[in-house]
């Protein structure tokens, strides 16, 4: 799972660069490449001397893909005419070869920004009449400057974005939760069997007494359980869980759902391997429509909405707000609602029918 989720690394490309012009323009884009905050740390720039040393660069594997500067392009952008920028791309780095084009697109954007703009200050005399030479380098130099007048900018709605372990983190810690806290209610059938139960309620110990103790051993295993996949995920999947007061009440709140939902599924049973394949067939069948498995942004409405009435699929759902948005326990209330729902009512009717096995 670490490798899996945590350490695939973040992109990296390196780009082979022709530069044949040599002029300010294409200085002007490799700097702006090598100093620009997204791309800096993942992009290498190495320059070649010719063509065929880019398509060699490519052919061994040591580039993603190569831009070529035509002789004569900063020329052609400050006299307003028209050059061509050739992007070699690589079969095997489709990723790399991609981002290379986009960012040669939205340099040659620019460029026919900067042409129009001169090509408009020409024909409306601000270069002089004849135009001047001198004037016209300054206008170019003034247009280059102040860059596309309208830009799109990849933002978001106030949320932040949820890397693939800080989801899968905490789905699989809440999976195995369920699993981890049936024993607790298994664990009275195993002791009705073996006779231990009996001795028990010959002691002098109240029936309430036994379920307590056998609830807060359990509630317990399953805190534990909970709280040591949040560190081994955050160790060593780098996945974010958000706002330690609400991550710790969801905790909290989804282990005695966990212990209700499992406690009445095992009640059903008369022995413990007839409790164990119902609380593990309850388990499995919440995981799958509360998201547990696979991701349901991206599902239908009728899903999503379906993964709400979980107690698993609310906690998903509370844990992912808490990572995208930053907020705290008011941001959960609901969800923690909800989920304490099922603690009190599954768990109510669980110990109502443990203290009838009990008394039997």
């Amino acid at each position: 799972m670490s490798f899996a989720l945590g350490g695939s690394g973040s992109f990296r490309a390196t780009f082979a660069v022709v530069d044949l012009d040599k002029g300010d323009v294409t200085r002007g884009f490799l700097d702006g490449l090598r100093n620009a905050p997204g791309l800096r740390e993942a992009v290498t720039l190495k320059e070649v001397a010719d063509v065929a040393e880019a398509r060699r660069l490519i052919a061994v594997g040591q580039a993603g893909a190569a831009i070529v500067f035509p002789s004569g392009l900063s020329a052609a952008a400050q006299a307003g005419t028209g050059a061509r920028i050739e992007v070699l791309r690589s079969v095997e780095s489709r990723i790399g070869a991609e981002v290379a084009e986009a960012i040669t697109r939205s340099f040659a954007a620019d460029l026919d920004a900067t042409r129009l703009s001169i090509g408009t200050a020409i024909a409306s005399g601000a270069a002089g009449v004849p135009p001047d030479p001198v004037r016209i380098r300054a206008i170019a130099a003034d247009a280059a400057a102040a860059g596309t007048p309208l830009r799109l900018v990849d933002g978001n709605a106030g949320g932040r974005e949820v890397k693939p372990a800080s989801y899968f983190g905490p789905s699989m810690a809440i999976f195995f939760l369920f699993f981890t806290v049936q024993y607790g209610a298994i664990g009275i059938l195993n002791e009705r069997r073996s006779g231990t139960l009996q001795r028990l309620l010959a002691a002098p110990i109240r029936r309430e007494s036994i379920i307590l103790g056998k609830s807060l051993g359990t509630f317990l295993l399953g805190l534990t359980s909970l709280g040591t996949m949040i560190v081994a995920t955050t160790l060593l999947l780098g996945a974010s869980w958000g706002d330690p007061v609400a991550v710790a009440a969801i905790a909290v709140s989804i282990v005695l759902a966990a212990m209700g939902v499992t406690a009445l599924a095992a009640s059903q049973a008369r022995t413990a391997g007839q409790a164990e394949g119902l609380a593990s067939i309850v388990t499995m069948g919440m995981a799958l429509l509360g998201g547990n498995f696979v991701p349901l942004q991206s599902a239908p409405e009728a899903m999503r909405t379906l993964a709400l009435a979980t107690p698993n699929g609310l906690a998903l759902r509370a844990l992912g707000d808490l990572v995208a948005d930053g907020g705290g326990i008011m941001t959960v209330l609901p969800y923690l609602a909800g989920i304490l729902a099922f603690a009190v009512i599954c768990g109510g009717i669980a110990v109502f029918r443990a203290r009838q096995a009990v008394g039997g």
